[in-house]
């Protein structure tokens, strides 16, 4: 089940993230990166990334797509150039809007996809308590940062976490709060992914009426290209 927030599908190549809620994009980039693009008069296209162009206007794109906050605010076509019109010019964003949209802008078209904005994004999952290559699950969602639950958590699942964070592949799923207790509410229970998605939020799950708590809280243990062990005991 998607969640609703956003999803990831590979098209000739590139990775685009589509939020569902909105008409927005990221295209030319990775999993939390890209070229902006916005779906106005029926067509996809660009967003000019004039001086006007800065960290704000990237803050309120990231959190369109469900990101937590912005990175980077790019410009001059780091994403590659896009196709069709150049929707929006000087959009000028406060942060605090819930969508690109929102902000003040011209339609005046006078830019090239030689100047086509885009954003760097920072992750919707992060570990917690551990290591570098280990820890707790953290997600963020509705707003808010909160854990996984370890009812059916299996090595599937961890799969998928520690390739969107970057890793290749996971040696071990962890459970009964192995990384220790988290203080936030529990965001997602019942985790069922095959392995083969981008993002644990492509994964089935239920995000209602947890019946769990934080001392079930999930973590992965992934692998950085060479053998890690994590252990909780020190010499």
């Amino acid at each position: 089940m998607l969640l609703g927030l956003s999803w990831l599908f590979s098209w000739l190549g590139f990775i685009v993230r589509v939020s569902s809620s909105s008409q927005i994009r990221l295209k030319g980039g990775n999993d939390t990166s890209g070229r902006v693009e916005v779906f106005l008069d029926g067509k996809w296209g660009t967003v000019c990334g004039d001086d006007s162009w800065g960290y704000n206007e990237a803050i309120v794109v990231c959190r369109q797509l469900g990101f937590p906050s912005a990175l980077e605010a790019t410009t001059n076509t780091l994403f590659g150039e896009g196709q069709g019109k150049t929707h929006l010019t000087d959009v000028v964003c406060e942060g605090h809007e819930k969508s690109i949209l929102q902000c003040p802008g011209s339609r005046n078209h006078k830019c090239g996809h030689a100047e086509d904005a885009g954003v760097v994004c920072s992750l919707n999952v992060r570990l917690a308590d551990g290591n570098e290559t280990a820890g707790r699950v953290e997600v963020f969602f509705n707003g808010s940062w909160g854990t996984v639950c370890d009812d059916s958590w299996d090595i599937q699942d961890a799969t998928v976490v520690c390739r969107q964070l970057g890793f290749p592949v996971a040696l071990e799923a962890t459970s009964k709060s192995f990384f220790g207790e988290s203080q936030e509410r529990i965001h997602f229970d019942e985790v069922a992914c095959n392995g083969n998605e981008h993002s644990i939020f492509e994964c089935p799950q239920s995000n209602v009426d947890q019946n769990c708590g934080n001392r079930e809280d999930a973590g992965v243990i992934c692998s950085a290209g060479n053998f890690h062990f994590y252990s909780k005991c020190t010499l």
